[in-house]
């Protein structure tokens, strides 16, 4: 088999692994899970906002000192 793979260019990633386990049903009715799927991007945005504005504001705070002059 690894022979063939090579044979034919082709190369196996486990990204391409298929699970035969069970699934869980998605019990989220429609309507429900269009409108979270529609307001996840904008929380998420708004979350990176405001882990921005932290980060600038610890950078900010951050003396720096040249000590090779």
């Amino acid at each position: 088999m690894p022979g063939e793979i090579r044979k034919y260019g082709y190369f196996l990633t486990l990204d391409r692994v298929v699970s035969s386990e069970e699934r869980e049903e998605n019990d989220e009715p429609f309507e429900d899970k269009m409108k979270r799927l529609d307001m996840q991007p904008h929380d998420q945005q708004a979350e990176g906002t405001r882990l921005y504005a932290g980060t600038a504001a610890r950078l900010k705070a951050i003396v720096f000192v040249d000590r090779g002059s």
